[in-house]
Protein backbone atom coordinates (compact mmCIF):
# COMPACT_ATOMS: atom_id res chain seq x y z
CA UNK A 1 0.00 0.00 0.00
CA UNK A 2 2.68 2.34 0.79
CA UNK A 3 4.27 1.89 -2.68
CA UNK A 4 0.78 2.88 -4.53
CA UNK A 5 0.64 6.00 -2.53
CA UNK A 6 4.51 6.92 -2.95
CA UNK A 7 4.22 6.21 -6.90
CA UNK A 8 1.67 9.61 -7.36
CA UNK A 9 4.06 11.42 -5.03
CA UNK A 10 6.94 9.95 -7.36
CA UNK A 11 4.78 11.52 -10.24
CA UNK A 12 4.19 14.83 -8.99
CA UNK A 13 7.79 15.55 -7.51
CA UNK A 14 8.72 14.72 -11.08
CA UNK A 15 5.64 16.59 -13.07
CA UNK A 16 6.87 20.17 -10.98
CA UNK A 17 9.75 20.77 -12.89
CA UNK A 18 9.75 22.48 -16.26
CA UNK A 19 9.33 19.97 -19.22
CA UNK A 20 11.28 20.59 -22.43
CA UNK A 21 9.25 21.45 -25.33
CA UNK A 22 10.48 21.28 -29.02
CA UNK A 23 8.78 24.25 -30.39
CA UNK A 24 11.18 24.96 -33.98
CA UNK A 25 10.92 21.41 -34.53
CA UNK A 26 13.61 21.17 -37.43
CA UNK A 27 14.78 18.47 -39.37
CA UNK A 28 17.85 19.88 -40.58
CA UNK A 29 19.77 22.70 -38.71
CA UNK A 30 18.09 25.37 -35.73
CA UNK A 31 21.06 27.15 -34.36
CA UNK A 32 21.74 30.46 -31.99
CA UNK A 33 18.81 30.71 -30.81
CA UNK A 34 17.14 34.13 -28.82
CA UNK A 35 14.59 34.51 -26.63
CA UNK A 36 13.35 37.80 -25.01
CA UNK A 37 10.67 38.04 -22.48
CA UNK A 38 8.00 41.40 -22.46
CA UNK A 39 9.04 43.01 -19.44
CA UNK A 40 5.67 44.58 -18.65
CA UNK A 41 3.94 40.78 -19.05
CA UNK A 42 5.96 37.71 -18.42
CA UNK A 43 3.79 35.41 -19.82
CA UNK A 44 5.11 37.00 -23.22
CA UNK A 45 7.86 35.25 -24.87
CA UNK A 46 9.32 35.61 -28.32
CA UNK A 47 12.05 33.67 -30.02
CA UNK A 48 14.18 33.02 -32.23
CA UNK A 49 16.45 31.25 -34.13
CA UNK A 50 18.76 30.36 -37.43
CA UNK A 51 17.29 27.39 -39.01
CA UNK A 52 16.89 26.02 -42.99
CA UNK A 53 13.52 26.84 -44.90
CA UNK A 54 14.64 25.19 -48.56
CA UNK A 55 17.85 24.29 -50.45
CA UNK A 56 17.83 27.76 -52.44
CA UNK A 57 17.38 29.94 -49.37
CA UNK A 58 19.98 28.77 -47.07
CA UNK A 59 19.42 29.76 -43.76
CA UNK A 60 16.86 32.05 -42.81
CA UNK A 61 15.86 33.61 -39.15
CA UNK A 62 12.75 31.47 -37.68
CA UNK A 63 10.45 33.50 -34.72
CA UNK A 64 7.93 32.18 -32.51
CA UNK A 65 5.81 33.60 -29.94
CA UNK A 66 3.84 32.48 -27.06
CA UNK A 67 1.41 34.04 -24.52
CA UNK A 68 1.13 32.41 -22.04
CA UNK A 69 4.53 31.60 -20.65
CA UNK A 70 5.67 28.88 -22.63
CA UNK A 71 3.25 26.40 -22.56
CA UNK A 72 2.02 26.69 -26.66
CA UNK A 73 3.82 28.79 -29.13
CA UNK A 74 2.38 30.40 -32.27
CA UNK A 75 3.29 28.93 -36.12
CA UNK A 76 6.69 29.59 -36.98
CA UNK A 77 7.27 32.83 -38.78
CA UNK A 78 10.10 33.27 -41.39
CA UNK A 79 11.87 36.78 -41.78
CA UNK A 80 12.78 37.50 -45.54
CA UNK A 81 16.48 37.49 -46.66
CA UNK A 82 17.80 41.20 -47.61
CA UNK A 83 18.88 39.83 -50.83
CA UNK A 84 17.44 36.47 -52.46
CA UNK A 85 20.41 33.88 -52.13
CA UNK A 86 22.32 35.69 -48.90
CA UNK A 87 22.24 33.67 -45.74
CA UNK A 88 21.06 34.86 -42.20
CA UNK A 89 22.54 34.82 -38.89
CA UNK A 90 22.30 36.27 -35.63
CA UNK A 91 18.89 37.09 -34.42
CA UNK A 92 18.47 39.54 -30.88
CA UNK A 93 15.39 40.47 -29.63
CA UNK A 94 14.26 43.32 -27.44
CA UNK A 95 10.95 44.70 -26.44
CA UNK A 96 10.05 49.11 -26.15
CA UNK A 97 8.19 50.69 -23.17
CA UNK A 98 5.02 50.14 -25.65
CA UNK A 99 5.91 46.61 -25.86
CA UNK A 100 6.53 46.65 -29.30
CA UNK A 101 9.21 43.86 -30.05
CA UNK A 102 11.79 44.35 -32.81
CA UNK A 103 14.55 41.96 -33.87
CA UNK A 104 18.04 42.35 -35.43
CA UNK A 105 19.66 39.45 -37.25
CA UNK A 106 22.84 39.68 -39.97
CA UNK A 107 21.76 38.84 -43.65
CA UNK A 108 25.15 38.47 -45.76
CA UNK A 109 26.27 36.37 -48.63
CA UNK A 110 27.85 33.84 -46.42
CA UNK A 111 31.23 33.57 -44.01
CA UNK A 112 33.16 31.79 -47.35
CA UNK A 113 31.99 33.45 -50.10
CA UNK A 114 34.13 36.57 -51.77
CA UNK A 115 33.21 39.18 -52.21
CA UNK A 116 31.56 39.38 -48.62
CA UNK A 117 28.42 41.33 -49.04
CA UNK A 118 25.66 42.13 -46.46
CA UNK A 119 24.04 44.31 -44.00
CA UNK A 120 22.34 43.95 -40.42
CA UNK A 121 18.88 44.40 -40.55
CA UNK A 122 15.92 45.00 -37.89
CA UNK A 123 12.45 44.63 -38.00
CA UNK A 124 9.42 45.39 -36.27
CA UNK A 125 6.38 43.56 -34.96
CA UNK A 126 2.99 45.55 -33.30
CA UNK A 127 1.24 42.32 -32.63
CA UNK A 128 3.86 40.52 -30.78
CA UNK A 129 6.26 38.74 -32.91
CA UNK A 130 3.81 37.28 -34.86
CA UNK A 131 4.28 39.14 -38.00
CA UNK A 132 6.69 41.54 -38.51
CA UNK A 133 7.76 44.31 -40.57
CA UNK A 134 9.90 44.94 -44.05
CA UNK A 135 13.23 44.96 -42.20
CA UNK A 136 15.45 48.21 -42.28
CA UNK A 137 19.11 48.01 -42.58
CA UNK A 138 20.91 49.21 -39.71
CA UNK A 139 24.47 48.95 -40.96
CA UNK A 140 26.25 47.80 -44.28
CA UNK A 141 29.28 45.95 -44.51
CA UNK A 142 30.49 48.61 -46.77
CA UNK A 143 29.88 51.63 -44.85
CA UNK A 144 33.60 51.45 -43.10
CA UNK A 145 35.10 48.60 -45.46
CA UNK A 146 37.62 46.70 -45.29
CA UNK A 147 36.19 46.37 -41.80
CA UNK A 148 32.87 44.85 -42.18
CA UNK A 149 31.02 46.14 -39.22
CA UNK A 150 28.26 44.04 -39.37
CA UNK A 151 29.33 40.35 -37.15
CA UNK A 152 27.60 39.97 -34.00
CA UNK A 153 24.85 41.94 -33.21
CA UNK A 154 23.44 42.36 -29.46
CA UNK A 155 20.29 44.71 -29.57
CA UNK A 156 18.84 46.78 -26.49
CA UNK A 157 16.20 49.50 -26.15
CA UNK A 158 15.79 52.55 -23.59
CA UNK A 159 12.66 51.98 -21.62
CA UNK A 160 13.66 54.59 -19.61
CA UNK A 161 11.33 57.31 -18.81
CA UNK A 162 14.00 59.72 -20.32
CA UNK A 163 14.51 61.72 -22.99
CA UNK A 164 15.96 59.00 -24.81
CA UNK A 165 13.05 56.28 -24.48
CA UNK A 166 12.38 54.04 -27.27
CA UNK A 167 16.21 54.75 -28.72
CA UNK A 168 17.24 51.20 -30.69
CA UNK A 169 21.07 50.71 -29.96
CA UNK A 170 22.81 48.06 -31.71
CA UNK A 171 26.34 46.66 -30.87
CA UNK A 172 28.29 45.01 -33.73
CA UNK A 173 31.95 43.71 -34.36
CA UNK A 174 34.09 42.88 -37.67
CA UNK A 175 33.24 40.48 -39.31
CA UNK A 176 35.99 37.49 -40.49
CA UNK A 177 38.32 38.45 -42.52
CA UNK A 178 38.31 42.71 -42.21
CA UNK A 179 41.57 44.85 -41.92
CA UNK A 180 42.82 46.28 -39.11
CA UNK A 181 42.54 48.69 -37.23
CA UNK A 182 39.85 47.06 -35.43
CA UNK A 183 36.75 48.76 -33.33
CA UNK A 184 33.43 47.98 -32.15
CA UNK A 185 30.34 49.63 -33.48
CA UNK A 186 27.12 50.75 -32.34
CA UNK A 187 23.87 51.43 -34.34
CA UNK A 188 21.83 53.94 -33.02
CA UNK A 189 17.74 54.63 -33.80
CA UNK A 190 15.80 57.40 -32.45
CA UNK A 191 12.65 57.17 -34.81
CA UNK A 192 11.41 53.59 -33.30
CA UNK A 193 14.00 51.88 -35.93
CA UNK A 194 13.01 53.53 -39.04
CA UNK A 195 16.61 54.66 -39.42
CA UNK A 196 20.33 54.07 -38.10
CA UNK A 197 23.30 55.85 -38.03
CA UNK A 198 26.22 53.88 -37.05
CA UNK A 199 29.18 54.75 -35.32
CA UNK A 200 32.92 53.45 -33.91
CA UNK A 201 32.38 52.76 -30.54
CA UNK A 202 35.88 52.99 -29.44
CA UNK A 203 37.65 56.24 -28.86
CA UNK A 204 40.82 57.84 -28.82
CA UNK A 205 43.36 56.26 -25.95
CA UNK A 206 40.04 54.22 -25.49
CA UNK A 207 40.71 51.53 -28.88
CA UNK A 208 40.26 48.65 -29.23
CA UNK A 209 43.42 48.54 -30.93
CA UNK A 210 44.89 45.67 -33.77
CA UNK A 211 45.35 42.30 -31.72
CA UNK A 212 42.07 41.43 -30.94
CA UNK A 213 40.33 40.60 -34.42
CA UNK A 214 36.64 41.12 -33.07
CA UNK A 215 36.53 43.20 -30.57
CA UNK A 216 32.37 41.95 -29.67
CA UNK A 217 30.89 44.69 -27.23
CA UNK A 218 28.11 44.03 -24.89
CA UNK A 219 25.75 46.47 -24.53
CA UNK A 220 22.42 47.32 -21.92
CA UNK A 221 20.61 50.49 -20.87
CA UNK A 222 20.13 51.65 -17.21
CA UNK A 223 16.60 52.46 -15.99
CA UNK A 224 17.66 55.78 -16.27
CA UNK A 225 18.45 56.01 -19.82
CA UNK A 226 22.40 55.69 -19.32
CA UNK A 227 23.64 53.16 -22.50
CA UNK A 228 26.52 51.10 -20.60
CA UNK A 229 28.79 49.08 -23.29
CA UNK A 230 31.95 46.60 -22.68
CA UNK A 231 34.45 45.42 -25.27
CA UNK A 232 37.78 44.01 -24.94
CA UNK A 233 40.89 45.68 -25.94
CA UNK A 234 44.86 44.96 -26.44
CA UNK A 235 46.98 47.46 -27.62
CA UNK A 236 50.45 48.21 -26.21
CA UNK A 237 50.76 52.13 -26.51
CA UNK A 238 47.27 51.82 -24.26
CA UNK A 239 48.04 49.35 -21.61
CA UNK A 240 50.85 46.10 -21.44
CA UNK A 241 47.37 44.15 -19.93
CA UNK A 242 44.30 43.24 -22.33
CA UNK A 243 41.60 45.44 -21.12
CA UNK A 244 37.77 44.97 -21.06
CA UNK A 245 36.64 48.79 -21.20
CA UNK A 246 33.08 50.20 -20.34
CA UNK A 247 32.09 52.62 -22.89
CA UNK A 248 28.69 54.68 -21.21
CA UNK A 249 26.60 57.48 -22.79
CA UNK A 250 24.39 59.69 -21.22
CA UNK A 251 23.19 61.75 -24.53
CA UNK A 252 21.81 58.33 -26.16
CA UNK A 253 25.01 57.38 -27.69
CA UNK A 254 26.29 60.87 -29.31
CA UNK A 255 29.06 60.94 -26.95
CA UNK A 256 30.62 57.93 -24.77
CA UNK A 257 32.57 57.77 -21.40
CA UNK A 258 35.31 55.05 -20.58
CA UNK A 259 37.05 53.28 -17.95
CA UNK A 260 38.97 50.33 -17.72
CA UNK A 261 36.70 47.64 -15.71
CA UNK A 262 39.23 45.03 -15.91
CA UNK A 263 42.92 44.66 -16.78
CA UNK A 264 44.36 41.10 -17.00
CA UNK A 265 46.20 38.48 -19.31
CA UNK A 266 43.77 35.86 -17.79
CA UNK A 267 41.16 36.69 -20.33
CA UNK A 268 42.46 35.97 -23.35
CA UNK A 269 45.57 33.07 -22.61
CA UNK A 270 45.85 30.04 -23.28
CA UNK A 271 44.83 27.74 -26.73
CA UNK A 272 40.78 27.26 -26.38
CA UNK A 273 40.17 26.98 -30.00
CA UNK A 274 36.05 25.41 -29.40
CA UNK A 275 35.50 28.41 -27.27
CA UNK A 276 32.82 31.30 -27.51
CA UNK A 277 35.53 34.04 -26.12
CA UNK A 278 32.74 36.45 -25.64
CA UNK A 279 31.48 38.53 -22.47
CA UNK A 280 28.14 40.12 -21.07
CA UNK A 281 27.33 43.39 -19.59
CA UNK A 282 24.42 43.41 -17.36
CA UNK A 283 22.48 46.38 -15.36
CA UNK A 284 20.46 45.87 -12.31
CA UNK A 285 17.16 46.73 -12.96
CA UNK A 286 17.07 47.84 -9.46
CA UNK A 287 19.97 50.15 -9.45
CA UNK A 288 21.29 52.04 -12.66
CA UNK A 289 24.82 52.50 -11.01
CA UNK A 290 25.35 48.49 -10.71
CA UNK A 291 27.03 47.12 -13.18
CA UNK A 292 27.93 43.37 -14.10
CA UNK A 293 30.64 41.42 -16.28
CA UNK A 294 30.57 37.88 -16.83
CA UNK A 295 33.19 37.08 -18.82
CA UNK A 296 35.90 33.86 -19.57
CA UNK A 297 38.76 33.81 -17.54
CA UNK A 298 41.68 30.75 -17.92
CA UNK A 299 44.20 31.79 -14.94
CA UNK A 300 43.25 28.26 -13.29
CA UNK A 301 45.12 27.12 -16.97
CA UNK A 302 41.38 26.21 -18.02
CA UNK A 303 38.54 28.54 -19.08
CA UNK A 304 36.29 29.26 -16.31
CA UNK A 305 33.28 31.38 -16.06
CA UNK A 306 34.01 34.29 -14.44
CA UNK A 307 31.62 37.59 -12.68
CA UNK A 308 32.29 40.71 -11.78
CA UNK A 309 30.67 43.92 -10.71
CA UNK A 310 30.64 47.60 -10.40
CA UNK A 311 28.65 48.43 -7.52
CA UNK A 312 29.61 52.24 -7.47
CA UNK A 313 30.63 53.03 -10.51
CA UNK A 314 34.00 54.12 -9.28
CA UNK A 315 37.48 53.68 -11.19
CA UNK A 316 38.75 51.13 -9.09
CA UNK A 317 39.43 47.42 -10.47
CA UNK A 318 36.30 45.49 -9.25
CA UNK A 319 36.76 42.09 -7.24
CA UNK A 320 35.83 39.00 -9.18
CA UNK A 321 34.09 36.20 -8.02
CA UNK A 322 34.72 33.22 -9.64
CA UNK A 323 32.03 30.18 -11.19
CA UNK A 324 33.48 27.39 -12.52
CA UNK A 325 31.99 24.55 -14.66
CA UNK A 326 32.75 21.21 -13.45
CA UNK A 327 30.82 18.35 -15.22
CA UNK A 328 28.85 17.13 -17.98
CA UNK A 329 25.78 19.25 -16.61
CA UNK A 330 27.44 21.85 -15.77
CA UNK A 331 26.90 22.63 -12.20
CA UNK A 332 28.33 26.18 -10.75
CA UNK A 333 30.86 26.42 -7.82
CA UNK A 334 31.51 29.18 -6.11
Amino acid sequence: MKYLLLFPLILCYAYSFGQNQNISEGMRFDGEPYLAINPTNAQHLVVAWMGFVDINNRVRIKTQTSFDGGESWSAATTLPHFVDGYTSADPSIDFNAAGEVFICYVDFTGILSNPLEGALLVSKSEDGGLSWSVPVEAVNIDVDAPRRPIDRPWMVIDRSAGPQQGNIYITTMNATGASSPFHPYVSISTDGGNSFEWKELDGPDWLSGNIISQPMPSPDVTTNGILHAIYPSFLLSQSFLPLYILASSTDGGQNFNYKTVLASTATVTGDFEDAKKAQLCCVNPANPNHIVLVYLDSSNEELDVSFGEIPGMDNSIFGISEWRLTGPLFPLRK
